[in-house]
């Protein structure tokens, strides 16, 4: 049964949202940097910022190389000042508290829209994982339960939909072909930190036929997992000092300490240095007094630049499916928040069509007339029945 709604008519609970994205275009790294919640303390933090108002029904905490992301649902109406300033790091012209914008942006982010690679893939995968974590921590509440999945839902139909697979898969496919370009198969490459990020560059060597690769991470079993994976070798912590001398280093960690310091540096004597971390784990002074090539993600900028450019049309495509999706994913939510609603609609909408029947079978209507009325009924709104049952009153409905 088809059922039209105007959902002005309703009213419901008031509910806000805020959303802040703090952009390694705006801040760059050293200012993401200082904005990161360490690793350890992550939750715990955000935890406090919910319980220190009540007005939070539900969170989302994304953190990456590029991006930072804050997204609160909120009972009542929009935050202070003084209250926004207690949730959110810093000011940012990235700024939303329209849904439908916050929307737009979350679809934005799982399509690599403004990822410094455009088109990347590994964004949709670290946006699950931040979703089940926030989820785990019991920081999500109803409402974000329910708009995040669906956000995933259509990105992942936009990523089948358009020909994603014709750009840079990730930044750590551009930090592997940086090493390809600069050395020979044999050179000896140091991988620290054993998360999906230096994974997808042990793969994209692996392939290439690199087949010196170290991976020194905390959790030394981690590291051992990867390796056993692509014939490398594993290290932890407390043996360092068994890693030899290395051609390149790619770091890709959580952690908020200088892990790569100038004597590693002095030790391992790399040519290349890249840092994908956030924040920065590699002392780039050191580097530099060293005469170390050192990229960090803002130094791909001009590749990455190239790429968008010459992808405008698949960019008009990408923003209609945005919108589409979007408006999709508001109307969603709209039939979700008006649930109780719609569910009293249907059944005030059968008992009213069961009299107005019986109220054409008292005027003696002919079975073809009740047949044909009974159809138009279940295709129009529950405003218009109420209508058309008056007309019936007054003798006008024949």
């Amino acid at each position: 049964m088809r059922i039209f709604v105007n959902f002005e008519w309703y009213m419901t609970a008031s509910r806000s949202w805020l959303l802040a994205s703090y952009h390694i275009e705006e801040f760059g790294v050293k200012g993401l940097s200082d904005l990161a919640l360490p690793e350890n303390k992550q939750w715990h933090l955000l935890r406090e910022k919910a319980q220190k108002h009540p007005q939070v029904e539900g969170l989302f905490y994304l953190q990456t190389c590029n991006r930072i992301e804050y997204l609160y649902c909120l009972r009542g109406e929009e935050l202070s000042g003084h209250d926004m300033n207690s949730l959110l790091p810093a000011l940012t012209s990235r700024l939303f508290t329209d849904l439908g914008e916050i929307t737009e942006h979350l679809l934005g982010i799982c399509l690599s829209k403004d990822s410094l690679v455009f088109g990347e893939n590994q964004i949709l995968g670290q946006f699950r994982r931040a979703y089940l974590a926030t989820k785990e921590e019991n920081l999500v509440g109803d409402p974000l339960d329910k708009i995040l999945p669906w956000v995933m839902e259509e990105a992942k139909r936009i990523r089948n939909k358009l020909p994603f697979r014709h750009f840079p898969s990730s930044m750590s496919a551009l930090a592997a072909k940086k090493i390809q370009q600069q050395f020979t198969p044999d050179a000896k490459i140091l991988l620290i930190g054993a998360g999906e990020t230096n994974e997808l560059v042990a793969k994209y060597l692996a392939k290439k036929n690199y087949h010196n690769l170290y991976v020194l991470n905390r959790t030394f079993s981690k590291a051992e997992k990867l390796c056993q994976r692509l014939a490398g070798k594993a290290f932890d912590w407390s043996k360092t000092d068994d890693i030899p001398k290395v051609d390149a280093i790619v770091c890709a960690t959580n952690s908020t300490e200088i892990l790569v310091s100038k004597d590693a540096l002095q030790k391992w004597q790399p040519q290349l240095v890249i840092d994908l971390s956030l924040p920065e784990n590699v002392d780039v002074r050191a580097c530099q007094e060293q005469a170390i090539t050192f990229l960090n993600v803002e130094n791909f900028r001009n590749d990455l630049d190239r790429v968008k450019s010459e992808s405008r049309e698949f960019l008009w495509d990408l923003q209609k499916e945005i919108i589409h999706a979007k408006n999709e994913i508001l109307n969603k939510w709209k039939i979700h928040t008006h649930a109780g609603q719609i569910k009293s609609f249907k059944e005030h909408q059968a008992t009213y069509i069961e009299s107005i029947i019986n109220e054409l079978k008292a005027h003696e209507a002919s079975d073809d007339l009740i047949k044909n009325i009974s159809k138009q009924l279940k295709h129009i709104s529950y405003q218009q029945i109420l209508e058309f049952r008056k007309s019936i009153q007054n003798d006008e409905a024949y």
